[in-house]
């Protein structure tokens, strides 16, 4: 039996449209991110209201191409027609929900692929320049001077700093894969950048500890003092500042956070968080506490209002061994 070109035309819009329907649905439903219990269901109902409607549409079409009165079209006709045609008309939806679905999970795989790579791209440049942010050249260059001034007049000394170099830039270049160590660990490496800073300034130099007891076990991201140490010591000496007091104090704040407080009694800030504090090491710390702990945490760097200096002020949650593991998906 030859099919008529208009019925055939007809079919085929008729296809089409419900087919951008089928799209339209099974987009918003991925967006939406519904369990695939409801999905199941919706394409099901969705199926019934298609299929009723695309064939109510073609069995009029033909009911009328045939010049019969629309009074004589009755709900009995349709149902049987329907039912002659529902198996091919579900196989027909079905096989385009998978096509659609199977488009939709290709895109979204290739998409997450690409994000993976450029996160891990982000986290390769965020790794180098964190890396990069504790071995300034200036840094090595004095470090090495000052060594090379003290093999003559107190080779013990020159021999000490050397190691404490060698071990500093060992935990600083082989950075482990944990986002957080103990502080114990960030003391331990602190002492050794003190030490060697300290063989280089001597007495115009102080820099003294106050730390309670009580968070050494706790966990912070590593190299997060350091920085701003080091930022001290490079903008706290002037022409009126000849000597340099610094003062490290961590304390646990409300059992709830960690506070980290570094003073320096130097030459003060020409405003909040100008110039001084754009270095890449200060930055650096800046955007790898929003990326751990987004609103939760504060960087605040201000002249001191009671006395001369400069007061750094770091607050992240209190992390415990414990729960460090599962900060991310339950922060504290």
């Amino acid at each position: 039996m030859k099919i008529p070109y208009e019925l055939f035309l007809l079919d085929y819009l008729v296809v089409v449209a419900f087919m951008f329907l089928i799209i339209h649905s099974t987009r918003r439903m991925l967006n939406k991110e519904i369990s695939w219990t409801k999905i199941v269901i919706v394409h099901f109902l969705l199926a019934i209201v298609i299929n009723t409607l695309s064939r109510t549409i073609i069995e009029t079409y033909m009911f009328l191409s045939k010049g019969r009165n629309m009074s004589e079209f009755q709900i009995g006709y349709l149902f049987n027609r329907f039912m002659a045609y529902i198996d091919i008309n579900y196989l027909i939806y079905f096989v385009m929900v998978c096509i659609i679905y199977f488009y939709y999970y290709s895109q979204q795989m290739q998409f997450t692929k690409n994000q993976q790579t450029i996160l891990e791209n982000h986290l390769l440049g965020t790794r180098l320049k964190l890396v990069n942010s504790q071995i300034q050249p200036h840094f090595l260059f004095n470090t090495i001077n000052t060594i090379v001034s003290l093999i003559k007049t107190n080779p013990e000394r020159a021999a000490n700093t050397l190691v404490d170099l060698s071990d500093f830039l060992r935990e600083t270049l082989y950075l482990k894969e944990e986002q957080f160590i103990p502080v114990k660990k960030e003391l331990s490496n602190l002492r050794k950048y003190c030490r060697i800073v300290k063989t280089r300034f001597g007495e115009k130099l102080q820099i003294q500890q106050k730390i309670d007891l009580d968070i050494l076990n706790v966990f912070i991201p590593p190299f997060i003092i350091q920085p701003v140490l080091e930022n001290s010591i490079k903008h706290g000496f002037s022409e009126n500042h000849k000597a340099l007091k610094i003062e490290i104090s961590l304390k646990s704040k409300n059992s709830t956070h960690l506070q980290i407080e570094i003073y320096n009694d130097g030459q003060p800030l020409s405003s909040p968080l100008g110039l001084e504090a754009t270095g890449l090491g200060i930055s650096s710390i800046m955007r790898r506490l929003e990326n751990l702990f987004k609103e939760n945490y504060a960087f605040k760097m201000n002249n001191c209002a009671n006395k001369p200096g400069v007061k750094t002020v770091i607050i992240i949650p209190l992390i415990k061994n414990s729960i460090r593991q599962n900060y991310f998906s339950n922060p504290q």
